[in-house]
């Protein structure tokens, strides 16, 4: 991407120097203008790569097949663009900036679902064994993996100094390292688990995970619903 921005830091150079070059102010200002848009659209590709690219890497994330193909477009047009931007290729650039922000609405969705699937679970498993941690340790956690479901302020630089995506990374592998402590048998581990997803049936209350609930004070974190199907 570095290369990508180096060609387009020269392309601006040059359109720059072509600015100098017209006869009427105003072709200078709209040329300087268009210039403008260009780069803020350059910065905003760039920072919207950069995030996506930082939680495919980190946590696995990957959005939609389509939005690849729309950020290759994008790639194409802006690279199109900084070769010789022109005071017509407005409405060009006008489109780009449209599609980024298209990319950006969809990354939003997809980061929705995949923080449900993901981070939601994880926050549903360590509730039911809270009462067995600290609780102000477990509120904390909860914070955090509740502050990374914002994909528009995920990378924003929380109050300890990390970002929300830092935060919620380890929120993460923290509450796996706190469930693992506790050293549950698989049975209650798997009873758990189920219940995070949504997948608990009576059937699974067996007389060892009764015992487990009523000797660890958890009848309040569990209840039995009906299903509408």
């Amino acid at each position: 991407m570095s290369t990508f921005l180096e060609r387009l830091d020269d392309a601006n150079r040059k359109s720059k120097q072509l600015a100098n070059s017209l006869k009427s102010n105003e072709e200078k200002k709209s040329q300087l203008r268009i210039e403008s848009i260009l780069l803020q659209s350059i910065i905003a590709f760039d920072d919207l790569l950069s995030k996506y690219k930082d939680c495919r890497n980190k946590c696995g994330f990957e959005w939609d097949i389509k939005n690849n193909q729309q950020a290759c477009q994008i790639y194409d047009d802006l690279r199109k663009l900084s070769k010789n931007i022109e005071i017509e290729d407005e409405g060009t650039l006008n489109n780009v900036t449209k599609k980024i922000n298209e990319v950006n609405r969809n990354a939003i969705q997809d980061w929705n679902i995949f923080w449900d699937d993901k981070y939601s679970k994880i926050r549903k498993k360590l509730s039911s064994v809270s009462s067995l941690l600290d609780k102000e340790q477990v509120e904390s956690i909860n914070n955090q993996i509740d502050k990374g479901r914002d994909w528009n302020n995920l990378f924003d630089t929380a109050s300890n100094g990390n970002t929300n995506f830092c935060n919620l990374i380890e929120a993460y592998n923290l509450s796996e390292q706190l469930i693992d402590n506790l050293n549950l048998k698989p049975e209650i581990r798997m009873f758990i688990d189920n219940v995070s997803k949504n997948k608990a049936r009576i059937s699974d209350l067996t007389d060892e995970i009764l015992d487990w609930i009523r000797n660890n004070d958890l009848d309040s974190k569990f209840r039995i619903t009906f299903l509408n199907k």
